[in-house]
């Protein structure tokens, strides 16, 4: 397999009339094929190949079926958002060197609905689909970098199919799983519900979001689609937990739960566990850096309380190791690097006894099981609602408000929340309030401080910086 289309490729021969994509308008494996080859048409008519193409996402069948159709065509896609601030949009462009987006002004004209309408050139889609290289760029997927600006990581197609078979070679799903997506599709998490329905030649449900506001609703979902595999973040299976739902409706045909993006606490773990014995819960651990997971826990019992989850063992086809506490990883699934910045991509992925190593920047240690349990992040990047943040990103960010002075963000593992202390540089009316609503226009919504708290002054350590472990005992 040299490309990813060929796990659709493969499903839809065997299964035409089966739903693929299950939205506002299904789609079946038969009407998604068609949808996909059209697109890719369309860019080959055009001439794009080789390019990055920005996609703004909805939580649709569309937008999947605008990553295939580019990734057949020989193109590599991008997830975007409308919702991120201006500032960041810009970024992305300008980073990723984008030229090409779908119904985005500006970005070359392309039009989704007239992609996926175009007349199929069979004769085409076999000359595109001879040219595939498994090596080729197939996402360029955007993350918070500790400079301000945005960190573009590049994945091959090799990458995600290394992914999914190591994926079901550690935990054989059914043929025809039905999952159901949570994360948006802007999120590197999704990629494992798309691409892992397609191999298994399953149905992906995707609800709306305000679905996922009241707990009850969701789960009343997930049954009535008869959902039997779900990746999800902690936080909305936690929110579940909380109301206390699971003790009167629970998602009975539920038979897999894999979470990852963020520490589940262990206590609503357990209410999950002890509502679902016959479910198989697994916590992941991964990186944006690498496709898919390359850890995992199966969680059999009730987990202690006061003690973290362990993040196990390498899932088949990784090597992960500890090199002086920090996890890195040597895989088919190590991303190409960050797109335009090989000083940071020779940083981050390393030759060493000849082989590439992903140094990930997370720190960890083994318990007595052998298993690696994650001890705490590089820097000071964090884990937030399932997204990685670095919270320097936030400072550089808020640095150009005039009326702030000091600025240093923490992040209360306790409450989940990002607390923003800061300093002013001039008495300003309601200034929690301004400071909140600035911050909106600058940052993408999962980033936006939780809590401010407008210090005289910032306290100082005896080298003159800010005091940070001493504000981390005021959370």
């Amino acid at each position: 397999m040299r490309n990813v289309y060929e796990f659709l490729k493969s499903s839809a021969e065997k299964h035409p009339d089966r739903v693929l994509f299950d939205d506002s308008t299904p789609y079946t494996y038969e009407t998604s094929i068609k949808t996909v080859k059209s697109i890719a048409c369309y860019l080959h008519n055009l001439g794009i190949k080789n390019e990055r193409i920005l996609v703004n996402v909805g939580r649709d069948a569309r937008t999947v079926l605008l990553f295939l159709g580019i990734a057949l065509s020989g193109n590599c896609y991008v997830p975007g958002d409308e919702s991120y601030p201006e500032e960041r949009k810009h970024d992305i462009i300008s980073i990723g060197e984008i030229t090409y987006g779908f119904d985005i002004e500006g970005l070359g004209g392309l039009k989704a609905k007239e992609a996926m309408s175009t007349e199929i050139d069979e004769a085409v889609v076999a000359s595109l689909e001879a040219d595939f290289d498994e090596n080729a760029p197939l996402c360029l997927l955007f993350t918070s970098g500790s400079t301000g600006k945005p960190k573009g990581v590049m994945k091959s197609h090799k990458n995600v199919i290394a992914f999914v078979r190591n994926f079901l070679d550690t935990f054989h799903l059914d043929a025809g799983a039905r999952i159901c997506n949570q994360t948006p599709f802007s999120f590197d998490a999704s990629a494992k519900d798309i691409y892992l329905t397609l191999a298994l030649g399953g149905s992906l449900f995707i609800p709306d979001k305000t679905k996922f506001a009241l707990p009850k609703i969701i789960v009343d979902y997930l049954n009535e689609k008869e959902v039997d595999t779900i990746l999800w973040v902690p936080t909305a299976l936690t929110s579940i937990a909380k109301t206390r739902t699971l003790n009167f409706v629970k998602p009975t045909f539920l038979k897999n739960v894999f979470f990852i993006g963020e520490v589940f606490p262990p206590k609503y773990l357990n209410m999950w566990v002890e509502a679902m014995p016959n479910t198989h819960f697994v916590n992941l651990y991964g990186s944006t850096e690498l496709a898919g997971a390359c850890l995992y826990y199966e969680i059999t019992k009730p987990m202690p309380i006061d003690q973290p989850l362990p993040t196990g063992k390498a899932i088949s086809g990784n090597e992960v190791i500890l090199k002086d506490g920090e996890i890195c990883v040597h895989s088919d699934q190590v991303a190409l690097g960050y797109y335009g910045d090989e000083a940071k991509t020779n940083a981050t992925f390393k030759m060493e006894d000849g082989k590439r190593y992903l140094h990930t920047g997370d720190y960890a240690c083994y318990n007595e099981e052998g298993d690696i349990v994650f001890h705490a992040r590089k820097d000071f990047q964090i884990k937030h609602s399932g997204y990685r943040i670095e919270l320097q990103d936030i400072e550089a960010a808020l640095s150009s408000l005039s009326y702030l002075g000091d600025i240093c963000c923490l992040y209360d593992e306790n409450r989940g929340k990002i607390v923003l202390f800061v300093t002013l540089s001039y008495e300003i009316d309601g200034a929690t309030t301004k400071i909140l609503a600035d911050a909106r226009e600058k940052l993408p919504y999962y980033m936006v401080p939780n809590v401010v708290k407008v210090l005289p002054s910032m306290p100082l350590n005896a080298n003159g910086k800010i005091d940070r472990a001493g504000l981390k005992k005021s959370l």
